[in-house]
């Protein structure tokens, strides 16, 4: 068998089509094929099925192919590893970021990096949690900055920054705005702004709205939170949204306040993932100390 052919058995197994893993791959059908079977006849057993949806993995295919993912991401951090242990160069760091974190540690750490490491290069991605984790887990990126993840997650490791807490934010003209003694259920009938049901944020607000025998709220906006700039849709209407530490401040010099709900109990921890048996190059190190020393010093700064 060779190395290759596990990336042509992924893409087949992706696409369940040999004609689109061929093109995909800028390789023959017959390479293809001729792949997979190579490394049928090693395994001694059918990893695919032909069917009328197309290829389809076999229950032996299923568990190869995660035992194939991981040595293909293996084998594509040993080269990098061996690259920068030829050339000494500093190579590429991909970072990837939640648009919920603290973007001024974020900012401010990699500009320091640029001007200490002058050959250091970025990729940077600004992406929703979840979409985050995939890219981590299948490594496209080195590390990532997000929320702590709900659930086990034995294939990342987690190093915590800081902590911050969510706020309910609406028009300073919010008609719930003077009602003393705030509470979650008197938000039952208001309208909202937030991200799709599949992120951490929504599944959170969800669940505490039927802890409190609530029906979900009522969506009437949904994005994804790329940019603070979003929720200004949300000035002079009775919409309810969601924020973070990190965006309270801005949003609030522009006309939205947090609403004081008094059992709302939304805290997150902020932190660093990465893969544990990834390859991590100096620099990545080096960039996860200078994360660490920011947080140690922005929260010094509050108190």
């Amino acid at each position: 068998m060779h190395f290759k052919d596990l990336d042509y058995l992924i893409a087949v197994a992706h696409s369940a089509n040999l004609s689109q893993a061929a093109e995909s791959l800028s390789v023959s059908q017959p390479a293809l094929t001729k792949a997979i079977r190579r490394i049928e006849s090693d395994v001694g057993m059918r990893l695919f099925a032909r069917s009328a949806k197309g290829m389809l993995l076999t229950a032996a295919g299923k568990v190869f192919l995660q035992r194939a993912s991981k040595m293909s991401i293996d084998y594509t951090d040993a080269l990098r590893e061996m690259q920068l242990m030829r050339t000494g160069e500093l190579g590429v760091l991909r970072l990837g970021f939640s648009p919920t974190v603290n973007k001024r540690v974020v900012l401010q750490t990699c500009r320091r990096l640029l001007i200490e490491r002058p050959a250091a290069c970025f990729q940077l991605r600004e992406k929703l949690s979840g979409e985050l984790l995939g890219m981590l887990r299948a490594g496209e990126l080195d590390l990532i900055l997000a929320p702590l993840p709900e659930g086990e997650n034995t294939d990342t490791t987690f190093r915590p920054l800081y902590g911050d807490s969510l706020h309910i934010i609406a028009a300073r003209d919010h008609p719930l705005r003077g009602r003393p003694d705030l509470r979650l259920e008197h938000l039952a009938q208001a309208e909202w702004m937030l991200p799709p049901r599949d992120t951490k944020v929504r599944r959170r607000i969800d669940s505490l709205f039927r802890q409190h025998g609530l029906s979900d709220p009522k969506i009437r906006i949904e994005t994804d939170f790329g940019s603070p700039s979003i929720y200004q849709i949300i000035e002079g209407t009775a919409l309810l949204s969601l924020c973070g530490d990190e965006s309270l401040a801005w949003l609030e010099s522009t006309g939205l306040k947090s609403l004081p709900v008094a059992d709302l109990g939304f805290k997150r921890t902020i932190g660093i993932l990465y893969r544990p048996d990834a390859y991590l190059s100096p620099l990545v190190l080096r960039i996860i100390e200078m994360f660490t020393e920011s947080t140690i010093n922005m929260h010094a700064r509050k108190l």
